[in-house]
C-alpha cells in the first residue's frame, strides 16, 4: 500500500508532464513560430476582420442611408484585403486560424438582420464605432509590442486604416443621431 503511493505519484506527474507536452505540440502546430501572445493578437484580428466583413455585406443590402452603403462597401473592401493578408502571412508563419465565427458574430448579426431602415444603420453604425475602437487599440498594441518583426510591420500599415474606419464610423455615427463628433 505503502509502494503504491509514489508509484501512482509517479503516474499522475507523468500524466501531467504529458499533457503539457501535448499542449506544447498543439500550441506550436496551430501557433507556428508565432508567440502565444501574437498568435493570440492574430486570431482576434482574424475574428475581427471576419465580422466587419461579415456585418458589412449585410448592411450593403439592408442600410437605407446612401453613406452608411457606402461605408460598408468600404468595409467589406479593406477587410477582405486585411484578412487576406493575415491569412498569408499566419500560413508563411507556419501558424493555423481558428474557425472566425462566433457566438457573439452570430447573435449580433441575427439581431441586425431582424432590423430595417433607420434603426438598422443606427444599430450597425454603433456596433462599427464599438469595434473599431476595440480593433484600433488591438493594432496599436501589436504595433507597438509584437515579438514578430513581420506581424509588427503588418500591424503598423494596417493601422491608419483602421483609424481611419474608426473616424468615418463616428462620423456618419454622429450624423445619424444628430450629434456631434469630437474632433481629434
Amino acid at each position: 500500500m505503502i509502494r503504491s503511493i509514489p508509484i501512482a505519484s509517479l503516474l499522475a506527474v507523468c500524466l501531467a508532464i504529458t499533457g503539457i507536452q501535448s499542449a506544447r505540440a498543439e500550441d506550436k502546430a496551430t501557433h507556428g513560430v508565432l508567440t502565444s501572445k501574437d498568435y493570440k493578437f492574430v486570431c482576434e484580428a482574424a475574428i475581427g476582420g471576419q465580422n466587419e466583413v461579415t456585418l458589412s455585406q449585410l448592411a450593403g443590402q439592408k442600410a437605407s442611408d446612401q453613406s452608411v452603403k457606402d461605408f460598408a462597401q468600404r468595409m467589406v473592401a479593406d477587410h477582405q484585403k486585411a484578412n487576406q493578408e493575415l491569412k498569408q502571412l499566419t500560413s508563411d508563419k507556419g501558424a493555423i486560424l481558428p474557425d472566425t465565427e462566433t457566438k457573439k458574430s452570430e447573435k449580433l448579426a441575427e439581431h441586425l438582420q431582424n432590423l430595417s431602415g433607420g434603426e438598422f444603420d443606427r444599430a450597425y453604425m454603433k456596433d462599427m464605432v464599438s469595434d473599431h475602437k476595440k480593433v484600433v487599440k488591438l493594432f496599436e498594441k501589436a504595433a507597438e509590442h509584437s515579438d514578430d518583426g513581420d506581424l509588427k510591420s503588418w500591424a503598423v500599415k494596417t493601422l491608419p486604416t483602421l483609424q481611419d474606419h474608426l473616424r468615418m464610423a463616428e462620423s456618419i455615427d454622429a450624423t445619424l443621431n444628430g450629434t456631434k463628433v469630437a474632433s481629434n
